[in-house]
């Protein structure tokens, strides 16, 4: 790392500024992805009696693809941006930012790996073979989605420990408490995903399952944990009539 006399000191908003120039990158790398995904699926031979309605499935299923995954990454956009703006800009802190940015920068490419593979398996060929380097790619696609959420509590902790270290009562210290429980819970999602391909659960089978089981979980986590509270609350107030 540079030497402050160089670097100047550093302020919460240079890492923020970084981070968001860092994730647009990232998405144009997929919305350049998506037209030649969808010319690759439309070239693929088709099994199907009826062509046309094969060729919109397969088309379908990638654009859903793309837009889940949109959706994931802009969500740990919005996660390492806040970090970022509440944390002590700190040696470790900059570290930890670097890695998660490594992390990120291996998503896309992770994703176009598998569908590569998904695409390969509508073809001929010898299907065991296929189907291991499907479960291979998918493996290190969310190894690679929980090594983001890892760092993100890492970095989210180590933020934390400074500020209590500086005796500093602050108020992004709360901001930062909720951030580090929301990476542990993203991360337990993306190794229960892991476990799921690991173990060849029904789960990892059915295409698009998991990016859309993830991105329900994440979009809508506090509805979907509200749901036993309320419906408790529902219990009681019919009990006293």
């Amino acid at each position: 790392m540079l030497p402050s006399k160089h670097f100047g000191s550093p302020k919460s908003e240079h890492w923020a500024g970084v981070v968001d120039a860092f994730y647009p990158i990232i998405l144009t790398l997929l919305i350049i992805e998506l037209p030649r995904n969808v010319y690759e699926v439309m070239e693929k031979p088709e099994a199907d009696v009826l062509l046309g309605s094969g060729d919109i499935w397969k088309i379908a299923l990638v654009v859903c693809s793309y837009l889940l995954v949109f959706m994931i990454i802009y969500e740990t956009f919005c996660v390492h941006r806040a970090i970022a703006r509440c944390s002590m800009p700190t040696r470790k802190i900059n570290q930890l930012n670097g890695l998660s940015m490594a992390a990120v920068s291996l998503f896309p490419p992770a994703v176009y790996i598998v569908n590569q593979v998904r695409q390969s398996m509508v073809g001929h060929g010898n299907e065991q073979v296929l189907t291991t380097e499907l479960q291979a790619s998918r493996l290190f696609l969310w190894a690679v989605l929980a090594g983001i959420y890892a760092s993100f509590w890492l970095m989210s902790a180590v933020a934390i420990k400074t500020e209590d270290e500086a005796g500093d009562a602050h108020e992004n210290q709360r901001s930062l408490r909720e951030l580090k429980l929301l990476s542990i819970r993203r991360l337990a999602y993306a190794c229960i995903l892991f476990f799921s391909v690991l173990t060849d659960n029904p789960i990892a089978q059915q295409p698009l399952l998991g990016f859309s089981l993830l991105a329900v979980m994440i979009y809508f986590e506090g509805e979907l944990f509200a749901i036993p509270g309320r419906f408790i609350t529902l219990l009681k107030n019919r009990s006293h009539f």
